[in-house]
């Protein structure tokens, strides 16, 4: 996109039961979609390298660091490399990383924050600024566990936080020349996007505003986790942003990048 490079990385594969997540009845599955609605899904926990002649960005930082009885696992599959070491095969120091936007605070979107290396728990970004979202912060069970020494939180985010590299955020936050944090709340209250405009193009990277196509070709439908009433708003806001800016869309669990397409009086997810 002009000046900017976007790179999508894969921390790897899990486990998704898409029926199950919409708490979608067999009597309301279309017929084109019933077959992935019938069986486990595979899909990716992608992050975003984005880079601009002024910034570096990471959107993300999964791990495949789940545990070993973890439903989201996928049977006698070997991961792709950490995002660092992916960073390092394409060339970027993951040093040089100067902003790290975590989009929502599910495990699966920060679990890479932190390696531990000679007993010690190291950030994986030393230089990066931890951006996340004010109201996902605040919250009292989240906070809870970062206070409790040695989960999952404590040793990522309470880490970020300890070493005053983590900065909350409630409103649109401008990065760099063309990039910049949007807040799109719904599948947490503080869920983010990232909008990367360079090139006469725009592109969104959306973490989990959409886990699956169907819910573009059917927004009402969502994750039985996410808020109806914020999800239903952010959505709307992005169909219209869609219509005027016909953007590239990066979403965490669809394989690729996409784009939103007319189909009648709605939309549809067209892969690029």
């Amino acid at each position: 996109m002009g000046d900017a490079a976007l790179t999508l990385l894969n921390s790897g594969l899990l486990v998704y039961e898409m029926a199950e997540g919409l708490a979608l009845p067999k009597r309301d599955w279309p017929q084109v979609y019933a077959a992935e609605l019938a069986r486990p899904l595979h899909v990716p926990m992608l992050a975003v390298l984005v880079q601009t002649p002024q910034t570096t960005l990471l959107v993300d930082a999964g791990s495949y660091d789940l545990a070993p009885d973890s439903p989201m696992r996928v049977p006698e599959y070997t991961p792709p490399p950490s995002i660092p070491d992916q960073l390092r095969g394409l060339g970027v120091d993951p040093a040089g990383v100067q902003h790290l936007v975590i989009t929502h605070l599910h495990l699966d979107h920060y679990n890479g924050l932190t390696e531990e290396r000679a007993g010690k728990r190291e950030l994986c970004f030393p230089n990066a600024t931890v951006y996340v979202g004010a109201a996902d912060w605040a919250d009292e069970q989240r906070q809870a566990a970062i206070r409790t020494p040695g989960s999952p939180e404590a040793v990522t985010l309470g880490e970020a936080a300890r070493q005053g590299t983590l900065r909350t955020v409630a409103a649109a936050t401008a990065l760099a020349p063309g990039v910049e944090i949007v807040p799109m709340p719904g599948e947490t209250p503080g869920h983010l996007g990232v909008r990367v405009r360079a090139g006469g193009e725009t592109a969104y990277i959306v973490g989990d505003l959409f886990h699956h196509g169907i819910e573009v070709e059917h927004p009402a439908w969502h994750v039985t986790w996410a808020d109806r009433a914020s999800m239903a708003a952010t959505r709307r806001w992005f169909f219209a942003a869609a219509e005027q800016e016909n953007p590239l869309v990066v979403a965490s669990h669809i394989a690729g990048a996409g784009r939103l397409r007319r189909a009648g009086e709605g939309w549809r997810w067209q892969p690029v």
